[in-house]
This record gives structure tokens, C-alpha cells and sequence, in this order.
């Protein structure tokens, strides 16, 4: 229930800033709305996915949170327009305009950045410090990806992990430990493949009973909600990482 909220929730502050002016469906210029909308969603795939988008894969993503707040209920989202009684969530209006505008709209990654074009020229560019990024919200990159790679936020699940995390934070990260120099650190949690460290990159993880018994008790909490593998932020004693 609380995924749902939170994806109604974030639509009406994104409605918020961009009721005054939405993107007309037959104009041909690219207002300021456009480019808010772009830019947040964008973010948001490059949180879940830790890499950029292709305009079909941001199409995509949309509408699997559209369907996802719906219940599943409707085919396509021609068929979500169609009906007066569903959820809406502030995504919407960004799927029509890249949908009405799929020739037009280009996303050209290049290196650690990504070029927007629009008929053919350079219009905007997303460069995202994946680092900064972790620093400033890294509660924002806590996910949960299904075995069909969908990802999700869910806040019951969240508060779950965050109180499983921190009993065994407690247990056996010991005062020494706690008292040497902590990086922060980007993993993912496969029930299959185990732990993958995300960022800092070229490093990994040296083994560790806290990671371990974490480990452990992930596997229950993941496969008791059907979950496949999760992703978040912790701190990691610098002494546990090293160069690959």
C-alpha cells in the first residue's frame, strides 16, 4: 500500500511544479515543464538502474510505475488514457509527450554523460556523479528488483530492511571496528549471486562476518516477499575494500 502512496505522492509534487505549463501535445518546441519532467525522471531510472536510459527504456519505466499504482489492470497505456476512473501519477504526461514525440526525441550516451537531442540537435545533457549523488540522498537508492529486473520502492519493506540491517549492524560490527574510517558504499544483494559492490568502483569487498550474516539474513527477508535482489547504501570500514 505504501508503494502506491509514494508514487502518488511524488506525481503531485511533480504536478506541482509543472501544472502552470505542460507540454502541448501538437507543439513543436520543448518548454520548461518538458525539461523538469525529463530531468527527474531520468534521475530516478539512473537511480534504479545506475546507468542512463534509452528514450524506449524511460518510456518503459514509466509506465511500469503507471501500471504498478494501478494493480496491474490495464494492457497498455493507450488503455489507461482511455478510462476516467484510474490512479494517476504524475507520470503520465511525460510517457505522452516521449510517446507523440518518439521521432523527434534522441538519447545519445557518450562516456559518463548523456546528450539529449531534439530533431536531430544537441538540447540537453545529463552528467550525474554517481558518488555526489550517494553522498547528498542515499536513502533514494534502496530498491527492489523482481527475477524480470522490474524495480520498486516499497516503504514497508524498506523499514523492515532498515531494522533487520541495524540488529546486525549492532551485533557484529564491534567498538574497534566502529571506530575506523567508513566509505560508503553502493551493493546490490542477489538471492542467486550474492553481494555486488556498485560503487566506489574498481574495488571490492573482502570477506566479513557482518556482510555474511547480513547475507544470510537477506536471503529469508528477499525470498519471504518474493523479491530477487535489493540494493542500497552502507557504510563499510575503509579496511574492508580494496583495489581491484
Amino acid at each position: 500500500m505504501k508503494k502506491k502512496i509514494v508514487y502518488v505522492i511524488t506525481g503531485l509534487l511533480l504536478v506541482i511544479y509543472s501544472c502552470k505549463s505542460l507540454p502541448s501535445g501538437g507543439g513543436d518546441s520543448i518548454d520548461y515543464d518538458f525539461k523538469f519532467d525529463l530531468y527527474s525522471h531520468v534521475k530516478w531510472y539512473y537511480r534504479a538502474n545506475l546507468k542512463y536510459p534509452s528514450v524506449e527504456e524511460l518510456k518503459n519505466f514509466c509506465w511500469e510505475m503507471i501500471d504498478d499504482a494501478n494493480d496491474n489492470t490495464f494492457s497498455s497505456f493507450s488503455d489507461f488514457e482511455k478510462t476516467i476512473n484510474n490512479k494517476r501519477t504524475g507520470r503520465e504526461d511525460l510517457l505522452r509527450y516521449l510517446s507523440l514525440h518518439k521521432n523527434d526525441i534522441l538519447f545519445e550516451v557518450r562516456n559518463k554523460s548523456m546528450n539529449v537531442l531534439w530533431k536531430g540537435k544537441k538540447w540537453m545533457k545529463f552528467k550525474f556523479d554517481l558518488c555526489e549523488m550517494i553522498k547528498k540522498r542515499s536513502s533514494l537508492f534502496t530498491y527492489f528488483y523482481n527475477s524480470s529486473g522490474y524495480c520498486s520502492k516499497d516503504f514497508d519493506y524498506e523499514e523492515d530492511f532498515y531494522i533487520i540491517r541495524k540488529e546486525i549492524r549492532d551485533k557484529y560490527v564491534t567498538d574497534t571496528v566502529q571506530r575506523s574510517e567508513f566509505q560508503s558504499c553502493l551493493l546490490r544483494y542477489d538471492r542467486g549471486s550474492g553481494y555486488q559492490l556498485c560503487s566506489p568502483s574498481k574495488s571490492r569487498i573482502k570477506q566479513n562476518v557482518y556482510l555474511n550474516k547480513l547475507g544470510c539474513a537477506l536471503d529469508t527477508f528477499l525470498l519471504n516477499r518474493d523479491v530477487q535482489m535489493i540494493q542500497f547504501v552502507t557504510n563499510l570500514p575503509k579496511d574492508l575494500l580494496s583495489k581491484e
